[in-house]
């Protein structure tokens, strides 16, 4: 399906005859980093209108956010990135389609969206994933890079990064954590950050690691 196409996304509901989608799981993301911030949220919105339009009787839309809400991939930022993150931090300097997603959701429940919303702010993410974002794959490829060509494997990050405090996250947690969330109205309407908890810093490790 397309998201950037209502049309299809309309087309496909009728075609399926889908009409009793109550929960949205939104964990799509464009490696297009030039119109990343117009291109996700816009997925979004355009998934959870059609399904309104559609009739579904939505309960709840869950969107995953991560790390970057902090400005972790913004170089030119001075100083290092201030760690442990809370999740009352002040945002960067936009654009940002985790902001992006964020306000939708926070402005459609202020207009009274019957559903309620949720998104987590995980750090470098560990397990199964397509393409390049599990992190401990990255380093593996690293590693045997550094092991066919004889060299030290030394830190390959910037100063800032080799000093910064690191709290990773396992996809199976994070599977855990949507599943809950979804099932507690308690705990909805708001963002978290969630993570294993074995905070390391890459500086306290040996230097060839």
């Amino acid at each position: 399906m397309d998201l950037n196409d209502k049309g299809v996304i309309k087309s496909t509901f009728d075609s399926e005859k889908i009409m009793d989608v109550t929960h949205v799981f939104h964990l799509a993301f464009s490696g297009d980093t030039t119109n990343t911030s117009r291109t996700v949220a816009s997925w979004l919105n355009n998934l959870v209108e059609e399904l309104e339009s559609a009739g579904n009787p939505l309960e709840y839309v869950f969107f995953a956010s991560g790390n970057k809400y902090y400005g972790v991939h913004l170089a030119e930022l001075p100083g290092e990135p201030k760690t442990p993150f809370r999740e009352t931090d002040p945002r960067h300097f936009p654009p940002n389609f985790y902001y992006d997603m964020e306000d939708y959701a926070i402005e459609r429940k202020k207009k009274g969206a019957k559903w309620n919303w949720n998104t987590y702010r995980p750090g470098p993410i560990i397990g199964y994933s397509l393409g390049y974002m599990n992190w401990l794959m990255e380093f593996a490829v690293y590693a045997t890079i550094c092991k066919e060509k004889n060299l030290p494997m030394r830190y390959p990050g910037t100063p800032q990064g080799y000093r910064v405090l690191f709290d990773c996250a396992d996809v199976d947690l994070l599977a855990d954590v949507q599943i809950w969330l979804s099932k507690n109205p308690h705990a909805q309407n708001t963002a978290y950050n969630v993570n294993n908890g074995d905070i390391f810093r890459f500086e306290q490790a040996r230097q060839n690691f």
